[in-house]
């Protein structure tokens, strides 16, 4: 270790006796959330680049001669998951990249690989992914903002082109608001549609109601999407039907709750026994659960008169959003609606990802490709020579594997294609340089992935 990594360690090992002494909130308290929170220090520490954190998260998923089991995504501006826990429940092995840490915190808690860190950080070259998907701030465009469109310091639509040119995905799928699409915007727009033309044969546009596939919400959306396929546009499963709000919460009808007042622009309220939810979004004063027939003081307040009303909780927002069960956003209340109204609905998520990556094949990534986005990420491991002849018998790489004293990434090699290419005797085990062979003909004919034989036999020769 160098002098820097030393004391970069220290302070990392300092952080986590703090963290062994206070009550974290962000999780369960057993050992593996202590190991994670150790891992996490240690990564930040010593590997302090986002955008090097992120192809790692990437590299991890990668392996030259397995079949790999899903597509491999690139989830940007991730926020709290919701379009990762769709991806993920369509078979995308998903990598998130968000800037806020409270929503990182909510998607990891969900099961997510949510690294935080800044889209700008991945311009560049990177680790190529099967598909990228992502909801670029929908601030510069939306009717309740001041739509300053392309001029917004928060539009992200060029960021987002940006990771394109770095990871090279070969479908990608970008939410933002219908308006999106409205007039004002139409050169922006253009501009944006153009450049995705130069890069994908197929592009297209589809505007999707999250009503219509399960998600107990009115809630419109636009969907940018170009491929190397041309791509049908998603379809709700036979037989979905709009879920109401009652059906969603009972609970406020059993309470005499017969109504839904949003603010965003009016307080007509909705019958809750016939209509799905008005748009979730980021405020949570904006919604009101209330006897029919109240007034309202103006927009943002609870109404008033005789009978029930109060504002919607976090976590009756959350299932408005279509969110599993058990799925627990960090803060407080608002930073928790913040967070829920931010978020695509995971089943709608679902079905554009399933539209998208429909017919896709993972692909495995070439020796030379797996050693270009090490280099470009700045973590390369010792290799075997000579080469670029035993570049060949790669077989995939190892991101900081447990008998490491330091994050780092570990080659690994099949020997008898070692043998092959450079007539040179070696056996499976660990090499003095750090690589490691292993026998894929051998463990293959066993049904044993290399990853896990190497997690076994970390040291041992045969």
């Amino acid at each position: 270790m160098s002098g820097d990594k030393l004391a970069l360690g220290a302070v990392a090992a300092l952080a986590l006796a703090g963290l062994a002494k206070r009550r974290d909130s962000s999780g369960p308290r057993g050992s593996s959330n202590r190991a994670l929170r150790y891992r996490n220090c240690i990564d930040r520490a010593l590997d302090p680049d986002p955008r090097s954190r992120t192809m790692r998260q990437l590299l991890r998923r990668h392996d030259l001669r397995q079949d790999p089991d899903g597509p491999l995504g690139l989830d940007v501006f991730a926020g709290a998951g919701g379009f990762g826990l769709g991806a993920e429940s369509v078979g995308v092995r998903t990598v998130g990249l968000q800037i806020d840490p409270l929503a990182v915190r909510t998607a990891r808690r969900s099961g997510l690989q949510t690294i935080t860190g800044d889209v700008s950080d991945l311009a560049g070259v990177g680790v190529p992914v099967d598909v990228l998907i992502g909801g670029p701030p929908c601030q510069p465009f939306s009717s309740a903002g001041k739509r300053r469109g392309q001029f917004d310091p928060r539009e992200g639509f060029g960021l987002f082109l940006d990771v394109v040119d770095s990871v090279k995905p070969r479908r990608l799928v970008a939410e933002n608001v219908k308006d999106f699409l409205a007039s004002r915007y139409r050169d922006y727009r253009d501009h944006i549609m153009s450049e995705l033309a130069k890069r994908y044969p197929y592009t297209g546009h589809w505007v999707l109601n999250a009503k219509d596939f399960g998600v107990p919400q009115d809630r419109e959306r636009v969907f940018i999407w170009a491929s190397d396929e041309d791509l049908s546009k998603p379809k709700p499963k036979p037989g979905t039907r709009v879920k109401t709000v009652a059906q969603a919460l009972p609970q406020l009808q059993m309470a005499g709750y017969d109504a839904i007042i949003p603010f965003q622009i009016t307080a007509v309220s909705r019958p809750i026994a016939t209509r799905a939810s008005p748009t979730v979004t980021t405020r949570r004063n904006l919604y009101a659960v209330a006897q029919a027939g109240l007034t309202y003081r103006g927009a943002g307040s609870i109404p008033t008169g005789p009978g029930k009303a109060r504002l919607l909780t976090p976590k009756e927002t959350l299932i408005l959003q279509g969110f599993p069960e058990g799925f627990d956003p960090v803060g407080n209340k608002e930073q928790q609606q913040c967070q829920i109204g931010n978020a695509v609905p995971p089943p709608l998520a679902a079905a554009v990802v399933a539209a998208v990556t429909k017919g896709l094949r993972p692909r495995r990534l070439e020796p030379t490709e797996i050693l270009d986005s090490l280099t470009a990420a700045d973590v390369g491991p010792l290799l075997l020579e000579p080469r670029p002849l035993a570049d060949e018998a790669l077989l995939g790489v190892m991101v900081d594997p447990s008998w490491l004293n330091e994050p780092g990434v570990v080659a690994v090699y099949d020997v008898a294609k070692y043998r092959e290419l450079t007539g040179k005797q070696v056996r499976p085990g660990r090499h003095p340089a750090s690589p490691v062979l292993v026998d894929f003909a051998e463990l293959k004919k066993r049904g044993i992935p290399w990853r896990e034989w190497i997690a076994r036999n970390p040291s041992r020769k045969s």
